[in-house]
């Protein structure tokens, strides 16, 4: 009797209706986390190192930073601290520091604590044993926002230890300033 008429047009309209408020409300809400920086996280700069070691806090400082603008030397500054360390300073040292694959040249400018323009070869002076270290790479580690990640070594003798050498290994991360 009566012919059944095609309802392509209406089908597909109720698919879009129904199914495309969906979609648009999952292509703002995936826009929104990216505004708000979820897919790109920012690393938190972080060290670590044994004992008789602790490290509290790092910072890579871009050659145009705020140390000495310009002169093509990154520079690595990390907090130490250390406790019952022999007090011969020619056994308590640096020994490498590698970041982002270069290694920088060890013994190197070595700035510790509130003597800044002070050059040590040793990591601890013998009066100093806790104290911002400022390190001075002819490095380029990236520029600032990129990521860093690093290790470091230092050969130590403990406080009445007699004559053993002890070798500890710290990691550093985060994000260039």
């Amino acid at each position: 009797m009566f012919k059944k008429k095609e309802k392509k047009g209406q089908v597909a309209m109720e698919f879009l209706m129904t199914y495309g408020w969906a979609m648009i409300i999952i292509v703002v809400a995936v826009a929104a986390l990216w505004y708000l920086g979820v897919f790109t996280p920012e690393i938190p700069n972080t060290c670590s190192i044994g004992a008789p070691y602790s490290c509290s806090d790092v910072k890579i400082i871009d050659a145009g930073g705020e140390v000495k603008p310009g002169d093509g030397i990154d520079r690595i500054q990390f907090f130490l601290s250390a406790s019952e360390l022999s007090s011969d300073t020619t056994n308590n040292v640096l020994v490498s520091l590698v970041v982002n694959d270069k290694t920088c040249a060890v013994p190197g400018d070595i700035t510790i604590g509130a003597t800044a323009g002070t050059t040590y070869t040793n990591m601890v002076a013998a009066s100093v044993q806790t104290g911002r270290i400022i390190f001075n790479c002819d490095k380029d580690f990236g520029v600032a926002g990129d990521k860093f990640k690093g290790t470091y070594v230092i050969t130590y003798q403990k406080s009445g230890g007699g004559q053993l050498s002890h070798d500890v290994t710290g990691k550093l991360s985060g994000t260039i300033k």
